[in-house]
């Protein structure tokens, strides 16, 4: 009975094993080294399940979006800002469900592909720092040391690039990166010639007092000239 058991528990452990890497080669799901135990493919699979991914992408968008309530918030109820605690407990919320599936990647991976996962580190100091920021600022806030700013909300963009399930994201910024060389050269030269033109244009048209129909002056100096030239250039 026992041998049974174990033929079986190794049958089913093999063809769970198998199924998540189908999956994974479908949907090319490579960014988690997970062990090959039962208990990590389970989570692992807990992890890409469809609800628990869409609101990750859910409550991403409601933590970037936040900063529309904040102090200074752009949103105002009667003339004022709404309270400091509505924002915060949204944030606390939100990285609470980041905290929850950052561990479950720390608990399916193997330790030894984590230490050098820039990405996996990068989002546990994150929240660390944002969840600090959170406590002083409620701390700052009721005891009304000065204006409290959650100066973390600079970093919640970054949680885009470190999760797995942005992959794409990050690969096309790892792109942009690797072509920023080739193309700053070309935006400097395009500068260049534009402020080329504006000096030579400023030089010729300074002395000639040229107006719009509505008596308004046309290319009266050098920041005039080179922003019309550019607009000149952006409709041509």
């Amino acid at each position: 009975m026992e041998r049974t058991d174990k033929r079986l528990s190794s049958r089913v452990r093999d063809f769970v094993l198998g199924t998540t890497l189908i999956r994974d080669a479908c949907a090319t799901r490579l960014d988690i080294p997970f062990k090959q135990d039962i208990f990590s493919v389970q989570w692992y699979e807990h992890y890409y399940n469809k609800p628990y991914v869409l609101l990750y992408y859910l409550l991403t968008v409601i933590n970037l979006s936040t900063v529309l309530i904040e102090y200074p918030g752009n949103i105002r109820i009667n003339g004022k800002s709404l309270p400091y605690y509505i924002p915060l407990v949204i944030n606390l919320l939100c990285e609470c469900y980041f905290y929850y599936r950052w561990f479950i990647i720390y608990i399916v991976s193997e330790k030894k592909a984590l230490k050098s996962n820039i990405s996996f580190i990068t989002t546990i100091v994150i929240l660390i720092i944002m969840t600090i920021d959170a406590i002083l600022y409620m701390i700052f806030h009721e005891l009304h040391f000065s204006t409290s700013v959650r100066w973390s909300r600079a970093l919640r963009p970054v949680l885009l690039l470190t999760f797995p399930e942005n992959r794409r994201l990050r690969a096309a910024f790892y792109n942009l990166r690797r072509t920023l060389i080739d193309v700053l050269p070309v935006f400097g030269l395009f500068g260049a010639c534009l402020i080329f033109i504006s000096i030579v244009s400023v030089t010729l048209l300074g002395n000639t007092k040229l107006t719009y129909p509505n008596g308004n002056k046309y290319l009266q100096d050098f920041s005039d000239v080179l922003w019309g030239i550019l607009c000149f250039y952006n409709n041509s």
